[in-house]
């Protein structure tokens, strides 16, 4: 092993913990000393890496969710037609996500300056300045997956992109079913995505692997995918023992689901990870565990 038991301590390490909460706090404040009329429809709360406590020294940005309760679309499609038409009964909301998009850039250009705040294709980019770690806060509406209506869906978030695309995520599920894991792990789970994130920055410092080919996001879905019982003893134990589980899967990768147990890991679409980079990524991350 090349990688010592001291280092893989040191990794598996959070970063600063105290610049997400702030960060939070601040966005919250302005909210609730602005005068956006849908205040109390909004559910605000963190996503991404500090959310999940796997952030490492080099992550920098706070992902923050604004969720519009109030307005949802759905997936039907496994519904009765008689549940379909049930469905199809709801009222149209008239606030919509470019309403809520358009409501949080106004209020934030206004509380902190033009210049600090960017409109990108999927968030709103918030330099809150004083030394105060960047936000990237997402505005959106609620998704539901029904299986029966009205009362069985999965509950996620929909976002519409600037480009025209909308795409639809679970973070709340992520983070509950990666409290879960980390505890069914005797809390070994987080740290070795930790130190698989700290691996991957080595790898791309040392320019043995191209930045972007292993975002974070997917580092800790694959991770997840690892069964509980290779963890556990040591981090030298869990490391190895889930490096080995991505050598003997790697022809499997195909049917991994991601953290929140309802998207698909690996396919075409942009919130997708693609099988070659992730191969490459724990090829990479092999070779740096034996020394090569």
């Amino acid at each position: 092993m090349a990688i010592s038991e001291q280092q893989l301590e040191t990794w598996s390490n959070t970063g600063a913990d105290t610049g997400s909460k702030k960060a939070y706090d601040r966005v919250k404040n302005i909210i609730d000393n602005s005068s956006f009329t849908k205040k109390s429809e909004v559910d605000i709360y963190l996503q991404g890496s500090y959310a999940n406590t796997t952030h490492i020294r080099a992550d920098s940005d706070v992902d923050v969710v604004i969720q519009l309760t109030s307005v949802f679309s759905s997936d039907i499609s496994k519904l009765s037609e008689q549940e379909k038409q049930e469905y199809s009964k709801l009222s149209t909301a008239l606030y919509s996500h470019d309403h809520l998009r358009q409501e949080l850039l106004n209020i934030f250009t206004n509380a902190l300056g033009s210049s600090k705040v960017e409109s990108r294709n999927k968030c709103i980019r918030l330099n809150l300045g004083d030394g105060q770690l960047s936000v990237d806060l997402t505005p959106c509406t609620s998704y539901r997956i029904y299986s029966s209506y009205p009362n069985n869906y999965v509950e996620g978030i929909s976002i519409k992109k600037l480009d025209g695309n909308t795409i639809h995520n679970f973070p709340k599920r992520h983070i509950n079913h990666g409290i879960k894991k980390h505890q069914d792990t005797d809390e070994y789970y987080k740290k070795v995505v930790r130190i698989l994130k700290n691996m991957r920055g080595k790898l791309t410092d040392e320019g043995k692997m191209a930045e972007g080919t292993a975002p974070s996001y997917y580092v800790e879905c694959l991770a997840y995918n690892i069964p509980n019982n290779h963890f556990g003893g040591s981090l030298h134990n869990s490391v190895l023992n889930s490096l080995k589980w991505f050598s003997e899967n790697h022809n499997n990768f195909s049917q991994l689901k991601c953290q929140n147990e309802v998207s698909n890991l690996f396919g075409s679409e942009g919130t997708q990870w693609n099988i070659p980079h992730c191969q490459e990524f724990t090829s990479a991350i092999i070779n740096l565990w034996n020394g090569s």
